[in-house]
């Protein structure tokens, strides 16, 4: 249920928490540019690394986005060295957008190769199984964008996956 907005009417926020909040969307959606013109309008300090970090960030949702799941992977290490480690939902998320786009690109060979040598110990946990089965599936169908999983090809999926990349790093920062 949405909260009535008439609730907050009497609620005073000061610029600086405005600012804040502001500053923490951009940061969030690595609008880099804006947070530099933001920040020098709004006379705010950025946390050393934050532009840096925030460009690395933005090429690592790029790159899942764009199907280069393993660059992302790659690049994902390197700033955060144990976050996939830790979040090994995640990581076979990843892994899995490698396969799709496998299977996306009709390499049916080297997406089973994949599969065996990368997704199958994620077999062993049962919360993946369900999963690996729908994602195994799309080698089934000569056109997997017809097939009943074919939510997993599509670019609302790789969005998910690369949001939640993004906000994982994040988190990583702040601990």
């Amino acid at each position: 249920m949405d909260a009535d907005p008439r609730h907050y009417e009497h609620v005073l926020l000061g610029n600086d928490e405005i600012h804040s909040v502001v500053l923490s969307y951009l940061v969030h959606n690595c609008f880099g540019e804006t947070v530099e013109s933001f920040t020098s309008c709004t006379g705010l300090k950025l946390p050393a690394n934050c532009l840096e970090d925030m460009e690395k960030r933005k090429r690592i949702f790029r790159f899942a986005i764009e199907g280069k799941a393993l660059k992302a992977i790659e690049l994902t290490e390197e700033l955060s060295r144990d976050l996939l480690e830790k979040n090994t939902d995640l990581h076979f998320e990843l892994l899995s957008l490698h396969y799709v786009d496998l299977v996306r690109s009709r390499k049916c060979t080297e997406a089973l190769e994949f599969a065996q040598s990368k997704l199958a110990p994620f077999g062993k946990v049962e919360k993946y199984v369900k999963k690996l089965e729908d994602f195994m599936a799309l080698l089934a169908y000569e056109e997997p964008e017809k097939s009943p999983m074919f939510h997993l090809l599509s670019l609302e999926y790789r969005q998910h996956v690369a949001d939640s990349l993004n906000r994982a790093i994040l988190g990583s920062f702040k601990q």
